[in-house]
């Protein structure tokens, strides 16, 4: 099914069962019905640019719902708040500072975001749904400020009686890299707050010099896993310059505690999404690699890798030799849109067994922008700004 629009789409952000399309002239949201076709739900009141990395946090468990993103078109940033059921401007949240180009991370109304300004890197904690503003932030510790370049966003924890904890990651600058301080604040922190805990992690990779977390999630209301990407820049890009190491910690009480670390071969190249499978007990590390081993001609590849949820054993690496447009986990299948615009669909359990079927698609690529994983259907973004619905099916 192709969807006409009144003006060609630049983007969109796909959040089940909504889609937000971006125009020049107008930003709108469209809802799945239960036939499986694409509705138009409400017009912004306000026509906004795709806010890039800095993905936009959509929230239908709030009254009218809500629809949070960032603009960057004044001369600070901001972030406008609009209800989804009407699309009208509910707020809007003005903030400081050079914001850092990741995700931020959305907990029980509340965003936890970093900023990049060299002299003071910090944690905005952000009253998205409520009728606050910055309500907080998180900053390096003395002993820190002159070791540590940057302080990165791990993870939001949000209990049942709204006591907060704020996970941070304090790295030091290029070449000065030896190791990762997980820092830890409880409840609101004020300027002057300093971490209930600390856990140090050392880097496994020699002579690295670079260090970025790229990803976290939850895998339960106290244990959250995130991914440290780890790089020698100055070395060729092979499997053996460039790691990622995924590690689950504990909150208990006003400490944090390593539970498992995955194995030390099992995640060669660049995960950039963590999905945890509660059902099937699994965490899926989705990535990319340059799997040459040597200087000669690059083999890019995506990988998907299966990591058990108590352990961080490996179950299951598949490497593609082909680059994969988007991969996503929708009621237990693991869906895989690929760059000529096909889409596969594998059982979870099926794919850690076999891994994926032999595909037969013609692999050639086409023009697709973007794709958004909406459970059993599938919305591909084309460069003539028009929308096309895949209804998902399980291959056989």
């Amino acid at each position: 099914m192709i969807l006409d629009f009144e003006h060609p789409i630049e983007e969109l952000f796909t959040a089940y069962p909504y889609v937000v399309t971006f125009a020049t002239n107008s930003t709108d949201i469209w809802k799945l019905d239960e036939t499986l076709q694409l509705k138009h739900h409400a017009r912004l009141a306000q026509v906004l640019r795709y806010p890039g990395p800095i993905t936009p946090i959509l929230d239908d468990n709030v009254d009218t719902g809500l629809l949070a993103i960032l603009n960057t078109e004044g001369n600070s940033p901001e972030i406008c708040v609009f209800s989804i059921e009407y699309g009208t401007l509910l707020r809007t949240l003005w903030l400081y500072g050079d914001l850092a180009p990741t995700a931020p991370i959305y907990a029980a109304g509340r965003a936890l975001i970093a900023t990049s300004t060299p002299d003071k890197p910090e944690l905005f904690l952000l009253d998205v749904a409520g009728e606050g503003w910055i309500l907080g932030t998180g900053q390096l510790p003395s002993d820190l400020s002159h070791t540590a370049a940057c302080l990165e966003a791990v993870h939001l924890h949000i209990e049942e009686d709204d006591e907060i904890g704020i996970v941070g990651a304090a790295l030091a600058p290029p070449g000065q890299a030896e190791d990762i301080t997980l820092l830890l604040w409880r409840g609101v922190p004020t300027e002057t707050a300093q971490p209930a805990a600390r856990l140090l992690l050392p880097l496994r990779m020699e002579d690295v010099d670079s260090v970025t977390i790229t990803c976290s999630t939850s895998l339960s209301p106290s244990i959250f896993v995130f991914n440290v990407y780890e790089s020698v820049s100055d070395a060729i890009n092979t499997r053996f310059s460039r790691m990622s190491v995924v590690r689950a910690v504990k909150i208990v009480n006003n400490g944090l505690e390593l539970k498992w670390e995955s194995p030390a071969d099992a995640l060669y190249g660049h995960v950039s999404e963590l999905i945890h499978v509660s059902a099937a007990h699994a965490v899926v590390a989705i990535g990319t690699q340059n799997a040459r081993e040597d200087a000669g001609k690059d083999v890019l590849v995506s990988f998907i890798a299966v990591l058990d949820d108590e352990t961080g054993e490996l179950r299951r690496r598949e490497d593609i030799r082909e680059r994969i447009l988007t991969c996503r986990v929708a009621h237990e299948k693991l869906v895989i849109v690929w760059r000529d615009g096909e889409v596969s669909a594998i059982n979870m359990a099926e794919f850690v067994e076999r891994g994926l079927p032999v595909r037969y698609g013609g692999g050639v690529e086409t023009k697709i922008r973007r794709a958004g994983v909406l459970n059993n259907t599938v919305a591909l973004l084309g460069d003539d700004g028009k929308v096309t619905l895949k209804t998902v099916v399980v291959d056989t």
